[in-house]
């Protein structure tokens, strides 16, 4: 059964290998180089998601929206549009994002996360809350209040720094809008408490590779490797 499942992971490495660098490179394919400024950030983002919506969220997509919360300018929700999203909707405090977000032709509206969302309950398929859990001090308040907005066994991703990793440690009060950290353990149990069922935890954010060689771009498993955490958890009734 191990056997099997090493020849199927690397299936899996070999084919987003192939897509990423043969097939976008020589062919022009839509991807990294239009889903956000063609920045290295931005091909990241691309690469990443592209593995967790083939891999594990295509599997969620009912018929309800995708909701990007704290979505920014809304690179991930045009990533994921592109990966076949039916519908993707950002929400952000800040009405200048909202507005980038509505160039690159998503649905965006304004509000804050610490209070009732502007979403019919039970309407969303998956929700993403990328690196914005550390911002809130009351974490599990705020995934109570995201968790009406999913349907029964939808999905939230959430990718938050680990304060286990060293560098995480070192950085994290660098940027004065952190307010609480998370380790594996403490991320499970809030996550837990808040009506969530844990399916997929990993670590996440290798970076750039060696040196300045980017190796996510050929092996996209790695970019679950890092110094950060990427969770999955449905909604539990």
């Amino acid at each position: 059964m191990s056997r099997d499942r090493s020849r199927a992971h690397r299936k899996t490495w070999l084919r987003f290998a192939w897509r990423e660098w043969f097939g976008q490179r020589r062919t022009g394919e839509e991807g990294w180089d239009s889903a956000g400024e063609g920045d290295r950030d931005s091909r990241y983002n691309w690469t990443w998601l592209r593995y967790a919506w083939e891999k594990w969220l295509k599997g969620y997509q009912g018929g309800g929206p995708v909701l990007d919360l704290a979505s920014g300018v809304g690179v991930n929700g045009q990533c994921l549009r592109r990966l076949g999203a039916s519908h993707v909707v950002g929400l952000d405090l800040d009405w200048g994002c909202a507005r980038h977000s509505r160039r690159r032709g998503l649905s965006a509206a304004i509000g804050d996360l610490c209070s009732a969302l502007p979403f019919r309950p039970g309407s969303a398929d998956i929700v993403l809350l990328i690196h914005a859990l550390e911002h809130f001090e009351n974490g599990l308040r705020l995934l109570e209040g995201i968790r009406p907005a999913l349907r029964p066994g939808g999905a939230i991703v959430i990718v938050t720094p680990n304060w286990r990793a060293r560098t995480t440690v070192q950085r994290f009060f660098d940027d004065y809008t952190h307010r609480r950290p998370y380790t594996a353990e403490s991320l499970r149990g809030v996550l837990t408490a808040a009506g969530f069922k844990l399916r997929v935890l990993l670590r996440h954010n290798v970076g750039y590779g060696l040196g300045r060689t980017p190796l996510w771009r050929w092996f996209p498993r790695l970019c679950f490797t890092g110094d950060a955490l990427f969770a999955i958890a449905e909604r539990e009734d």
